[in-house]
Order: C-alpha cells, then sequence, then structure tokens
C-alpha cells in the first residue's frame, strides 16, 4: 500500500512485494522526493532503482520496533551483568516499636558521649566551671573577663 504522509491519503496498492512492482510505479509516477518505507530489501532496491534520488527513510514504527529488538538483544548479552533483587525485608516483631525507641536514646546517648570526650567540648566545659567559680567567690563579669581572657559579646558591646 502507497499512503502519501502529508496527507495520509492512501495512493496506490501494489499487486505485490516485489522491486519491480515498486520500481515501476515510480518511474510512472516522478517526482517522489522521500520513501518512507519499512525494512523490506525489494523495497530498498525499488525505491533505489525508480527513484534513485529519492531519500529513503524508516517509517516510525519500524523505527520504534527495531529499538525494541537492539533493546532486547543487548539485555539478553548483559543479563548476567544484573544482580538479583534483595529478598524483601522481614516483618519487625510487634515490640519494635519499643525497641526502636531505645535505639533512638542510646544512639543519643552515644552521641552525646563523643560530644562531651570532644576537645572542643572539653576546653567549653572547662571555661564554664572556671567563670561559675568565680561568680561563686562574688566576682562581677568585667573582673570574671580580666581574669580568665574571656569576652561576652553583650558586655563588649556597651
Amino acid at each position: 500500500m502507497l499512503v502519501d504522509v502529508e496527507t495520509g491519503a492512501v495512493v496506490d496498492v501494489l499487486r505485490d512485494r516485489e522491486a519491480q512492482t515498486l520500481e515501476d510505479w515510480l518511474k510512472a509516477h516522478p517526482g517522489t522526493e522521500v520513501i518512507c518505507r519499512d525494512r523490506a530489501g525489494a523495497y530498498a532496491d525499488g525505491a533505489r532503482q525508480g527513484a534513485p534520488d529519492a531519500i529513503q527513510v524508516a517509517d516510525r514504527w519500524h523505527l520504534y520496533h527495531n529499538l525494541c529488538e537492539h533493546v532486547g538483544k543487548a539485555v539478553a548479552r548483559h543479563r548476567d551483568c544484573l544482580k538479583e533483587p534483595e529478598p524483601e525485608p522481614a516483618e519487625p516483631p510487634a515490640d519494635a516499636g519499643h525497641r526502636e525507641g531505645e535505639l533512638v536514646q542510646l544512639a543519643g546517648d552515644a552521641a552525646a558521649q563523643r560530644a562531651e570526650d570532644s576537645v572542643l567540648a572539653r576546653r567549653t566545659k572547662q571555661r564554664y566551671e572556671l567563670v561559675q567559680a568565680l561568680r561563686a567567690q562574688g566576682l562581677g563579669i568585667k573582673p570574671i573577663m580580666r581574669q580568665t581572657g574571656l569576652r561576652s559579646p553583650a558586655i563588649g558591646q556597651s
């Protein structure tokens, strides 16, 4: 079946799928510029002989069909590269919510302990304890600042 791809109208129906039949039809109807066809070798030969200046292109359906074939072959060639899916995780026990809360608490305690053990945390804690000891002796903020070398943003700005 010959179709005008711009209008979608059927132009003619050929009697067979032979190259000579298409060649004869094209020679009888000169002026064809683009031939959109399937992969049949006979149509390629007939188009080449009957309209040598025409451009031959694949139709949309055959482009998708070819793509699917090639992707299928590529996937088959590389099937061994694909990992098997991981098994589904088991259902959590009924008391999982309680355990989860305990785990969160333990993780928080461990993080707090690590932070407390850090150098910065130790230094900050020592400074805080020094400032509190000096305040307990009755010293004010300014004398504490002079003695410790610490600076209070609120006092430093006033």
